[in-house]
Parts: C-alpha cells; sequence; structure tokens
C-alpha cells in the first residue's frame, strides 16, 4: 500500500513538473521581439550607406543571417517596418527592387533620365537665346546660382549620374540569368548617358564633382581635364561595343561623336577629325 502511494505521488510529482516546463515554453514562445526587430533595422540603414552595391548587399544577407530566428515572428516584423521608416538614409537600388529583375523597366527608367537632363539643357539653352521664358531670369541674364534653372539641371543631372551608377554596379546580378547575353549591351548604354549627362554638366558649371557610386558624397570638383577624361572612357566603352544592339536608342557612333567633341574641346583637332572620319567611312 505504502509503495502504490510513494508511486503515486512520484507519477503526480512528474506530471505537476511537465506542466510547469510547458508553461516555461509557452511563455518563450510568446516573448516580445520587437527589440530585436528595431536593432536589425537600424543595423540595416547602416547597410543602405555602404559606398557600393556589393557592400550594401553582403551587409544586409549578413542581418538576415543574423536575425534568422525572428523570421516569422509578427511582433519583430512589426518593429522592424516600423523602425525602417526613421532611416535617415535613402534606400539603395538594390534593397528597392531597382536591380535588374525588369530588363525593359529598368531601361525605360535609365532613358528617361537621361531625357530629362536633355530637356534641362534646351530649356536653359532657349530660355538664354529668349525663344522660351520658362525662367525669365536667363532670358535677362539676371540668373546666378540659385536660380531654379540652375538647380534643376544640376539636381537632374546627379541624379540621373547616380542611376546610370547603379545600374553599371548592379549588372552582375543578371549573370547566370536570361537576360545575361544583355549585359554589355545594358552597360554600354549606361555608360555612354553617364558621359552625356557629365557633358553636359562640363558645359554649364566647368569644374563639376565626379560621383562612382549610388550615393550622393562630399566630392571637391574634379578639374576639367579630369572630368574630359571620365567622359572619353565612358564613350570609349560604348564605342568599342559595336552598334548591334538593335534595341538601344544609342549606339557606337553617338559615343564616338561625342567622344570627338572633347578631343576637339581640347585642341587635338587631327585626332578629332580621325574620329569623326571613322563615323563616315565606316557606317
Amino acid at each position: 500500500m505504502k509503495r502504490c502511494i510513494f508511486s503515486f505521488i512520484v507519477l503526480v510529482a512528474a506530471i505537476l513538473a511537465g506542466v510547469v516546463a510547458l508553461s516555461a515554453c509557452d511563455n518563450d514562445d510568446s516573448k516580445d521581439n520587437s527589440a530585436e526587430g528595431v536593432k536589425k533595422a537600424q543595423e540595416l540603414c547602416e547597410c543602405f550607406k555602404k559606398s557600393t552595391a556589393a557592400e550594401g548587399m553582403a551587409c544586409a544577407e549578413s542581418l538576415h543571417e543574423k536575425y534568422a530566428e525572428y523570421e516569422d515572428d509578427v511582433d519583430f516584423e512589426e518593429a522592424f517596418w516600423k523602425e525602417l521608416g526613421n532611416c535617415n538614409a535613402e534606400a539603395p537600388s538594390w534593397w528597392t527592387g531597382g536591380s535588374p529583375d525588369n530588363i525593359e523597366d529598368l531601361l525605360a527608367n535609365m532613358r528617361e533620365k537621361y531625357r530629362e537632363v536633355i530637356r534641362y539643357s534646351y530649356l536653359i539653352d532657349a530660355s538664354l537665346t529668349q525663344e522660351y521664358k520658362h525662367y525669365p531670369a536667363l532670358a535677362n541674364f539676371s540668373f546666378d546660382a540659385s536660380d531654379g534653372a540652375v538647380t534643376d539641371l544640376w539636381n537632374a543631372s546627379y541624379a540621373a549620374i547616380l542611376h546610370f551608377n547603379g545600374v553599371i554596379a548592379n549588372l552582375y546580378l543578371l549573370t547566370e540569368t536570361e537576360f545575361e547575353g544583355r549585359i554589355p549591351e545594358i552597360r554600354a548604354e549606361a555608360m555612354y548617358y553617364r558621359a552625356y549627362v557629365y557633358y553636359v554638366l562640363l558645359n554649364y558649371f566647368g569644374e563639376v564633382p565626379i560621383i562612382t557610386s549610388e550615393q550622393m558624397t562630399e566630392t571637391p570638383r574634379a578639374p576639367k581635364q579630369v572630368v574630359e577624361e571620365r567622359i572619353i572612357s565612358d564613350c570609349s566603352t560604348m564605342a568599342s561595343s559595336g552598334h548591334s544592339f538593335v534595341s538601344c536608342p544609342v549606339n557606337n557612333y553617338e559615343a564616338m561623336q561625342l567622344r570627338a567633341r572633347i578631343i576637339f574641346s581640347r585642341g587635338s583637332y587631327q585626332q578629332a577629325h580621325g574620329e569623326l572620319m571613322n563615323i563616315i567611312v565606316n557606317p
């Protein structure tokens, strides 16, 4: 009888211990992980500030592994997205989806950035010749660096350059996809657009900063010759790519023509003549 009572007590104790253990587990599962979500958002915000897409993506991937255990936690996700909205850095293209997933959208966006710069430069030219009154201060030559015409062109130009830099930096994402064969075409087109925008900036502002990343940084103005070399380098990439890109609105001849302009402006008239003759003789 005593043995039976003892066995019953041991059984009850074991059951009670199990209930306590289950209760502890339940408490762990219901733990609020909002603080971890906030931490991940703050750390991802720092990833956005990396100077290259490759560094930013590597940083973000490390966070994905670091916080993998909270992947399905509602509190964590809610806190993460709420805190990310407070990030003081602009989300780069590799995070927002600007990386080349949809090729046609990417190309359309790139070409629109290019056309926007051309529109602003044409408006300025037309206003200076008094054919267009969109910028009255330009028509009567009373403008300064704070005038809307100047800031519009400057801002549009550097927004375009940052976009082209992002396209070029993210092209590696197309490797081992159905679009891999179009990488040379897209790179060449982006480089030509970037070269042309720097050419516009050079004509209107002279010495300007050269930005090589997707983020606008405090960069001193580069000497005119350095800007010219950047234009020539980007044009050479396009010029050497051939003109077989049937879907591309620009071709190697346009790059050769822009390169010839720069060479001509530097006083190398014979070399510029040779560049232009190549366009005529080798259609």
